[in-house]
């Protein structure tokens, strides 16, 4: 039969398979004949880790492509040694079904050594990222790895500098092992997930957040600090974080604005520096890149982080609100929404180089052109449902919103691109905490609206306040214009400016705007401004100002 043919050309025993097989599966046969042994110590670890990374390189085609072919390959040579009664053939076929065993043996080593790795993790969360990093590839390696009592080394999330690191660096190679490191902590924590109870899946979810931000720091080589700490102490009540947002790295430094609030004894090991994400339902669910690849869609999903449609109506907005509000009230969780929606445009200086990203200067070129679009109202809404929620089960807390203003991270690597830039310092700062306490829940109930709205307007002042976003502006400002002005026009243009420097911010976000153009078009639209200003035009003139200058705003 000329199928049989065919079958028998697809399985026949080829030479050159031999070196290929052995290399697929050269770890698994080490790692058997190794078994009854156990290593540990640094130096077993440096060549440990190179098998392990062999082993990273090879279980994809051994466990996807040449797991698949041996197993039909055993079957045929099986079925052929029968029918042929060729002794050869049924050797090959056991051979290919202990090949196929220790493939098996080999995932199951894996996933032992994954879990006492997150176990491990789990009790020292300030572990060195790369000596972690180190440890997983020595717990996927050819010789049985044996966990140190504590990590060589530690870091201090709250403080971290790898500016000083040797060795050359390139961007590409930081974004590769960016993802790759991203990959691994994802499904660590979708292994986490299957084998452990939800309050151990959060200590430990938070622990490799860490070691995600510090390996986020130590492949850009940056400097990441908190400032504010003492803003984050808080006896009782519960914690809504409020981000600027400018980058993907914010998502990976959010658990450093949680490791830096005051444990009750140094000693204690923080277990709450993942918080419960609002995350954009199109980008970490429907996206298959996020979702399937990364595995961030995934963890999300698994950890109980709230989807959101951006694009959503009220009633949606107002159901999600609710969502966040019971999960709040009824758990021992924070919640993190990046008020902004979205990444903030990013800026550049005189000579092209990367600054920090915009504000005011958010979404989409209709959104930038509106007036006071820069923020969402979510923020206010779960705020005060929340406190609502805690009113009817009858728990008295203070609902707390800490604004966190995110810096470098817009210079690390901005909206619009993958190219990291090394050596970028990097600081999370707390602002002023806005708190709802539970004596104002019959103030929200009578006057529900206008409550959101004095909340929202508080949250988009205080983060404001903690980004210094009006003094670098006007500072960026006065320097452009001191070329252009006589010294007595500059008096008169920082007398007109004076109105502007109190609830309306329009003033602002024009400037906001104009330096998120690029600099070619900035010369043109300062000089239309300053005219504007000195002339005291109305209102309305600068808001249609503003929406010319959106125009040429790249979104």
């Amino acid at each position: 039969m000329e199928w049989v043919e065919y079958a028998d050309d697809i399985f026949e025993l080829r030479l050159w398979l031999a070196p290929l097989l052995l290399a697929l599966f050269l770890i698994p046969i080490v790692r058997i004949a190794t078994a009854p042994f156990e290593y540990g110590g640094r130096y077993f670890m440096k060549l440990n880790r190179r098998f392990g990374q062999w082993e990273h390189v090879a279980m994809l085609p051994r466990d996807f492509l040449a797991a698949p072919y041996l197993a039909l390959f055993a079957i045929w040579q099986a079925v052929r040694a029968i029918e042929l009664s060729d002794w050869e053939k049924g050797a090959a076929s056991l051979i290919a079904v202990a090949l196929i065993a220790l493939c098996f043996s080999q995932r199951c080593f894996r996933r032992r050594g994954h879990l006492k790795l997150v176990e491990f993790a789990s009790r020292w969360p300030g572990i060195h990222p790369r000596e972690f990093f180190d440890h997983m590839l020595c717990a996927s390696g050819a010789l049985r790895h044996v966990f140190p009592e504590r990590p060589f080394q530690t870091i201090d999330h709250t403080n971290m500098d790898f500016s000083s690191a040797s060795g050359s660096w390139h961007w590409w190679s930081a974004l590769m092992r960016g993802v790759w490191s991203t990959v691994w902590i994802a499904r660590l924590i979708l292994l986490s997930a299957k084998n452990f109870e939800n309050s151990a899946l959060r200590k430990t979810a938070s622990a490799l957040a860490l070691v995600w931000a510090g390996r986020a720091a130590e492949l850009s080589r940056a400097q990441v600090s908190v400032s504010g700490r003492e803003r984050l102490q808080n006896d009782a009540g519960l914690d809504i974080f409020l981000f600027t947002h400018a980058s993907y790295l914010d998502f990976a430094l959010a658990a450093v604005a949680l490791a830096a609030r005051p444990q009750v004894d140094d000693t204690e090991v923080p277990s709450r520096c993942l918080p419960t994400f609002l995350v954009a339902k199109d980008h970490f669910r429907d996206n298959p890149f996020y979702y399937s690849v990364l595995g961030i869609g995934r963890v999300a999903e698994a950890l109980g982080m709230i989807f959101v449609e951006r694009s959503g109506s009220r009633d949606s907005a107002k159901l999600i609100g609710a969502k966040a509000a019971e999960m709040l009230s009824t758990g021992d969780v924070d919640l993190a929404i990046f008020p902004q929606g979205t990444r903030a445009v990013p800026c550049v200086n005189h000579k092209r180089e990367r600054i920090d990203s915009a504000y005011y200067t958010v979404g989409t070129r209709a959104r930038i052109k509106d007036d006071g679009k820069h923020l969402k109202k979510g923020a206010a809404h779960i705020a005060v449902q929340t406190a609502q929620a805690l009113e009817e089960r009858g728990i008295k807390q203070n609902v707390r919103l800490l604004p966190v203003a995110l810096s470098g991270t817009g210079i690390a690597c901005p909206k619009g691109s993958i190219k990291i830039k090394a050596y970028a310092s990097m600081r999370l700062n707390v602002g002023e905490p806005i708190i709802i306490r539970p004596a104002q829940t019959s103030e929200i109930s009578t006057q529900y609206d206008e409550f959101v709205e004095q909340l929202h307007s508080r949250i988009d002042v205080t983060l404001k306040s903690a980004a210094h976003v009006h003094a670098t502006l006007e500072r960026r400002f006065f320097e452009d214009i001191r070329s252009m002005l006589e010294p007595l026009e500059l008096e008169e243009i920082s007398l007109a400016m004076k109105p502007w420097r109190g609830d309306d911010y329009l003033a602002h976000a024009i400037l906001d705007a104009i330096y998120a153009c690029k600099p070619d078009k900035w010369r043109a639209y300062l000089n239309e401004f300053v005219r504007l200003m000195l002339d005291f035009a109305p209102r309305a003139e600068l808001l249609a100002f503003k929406g010319r200058v959106a125009e040429s705003v790249p979104t």
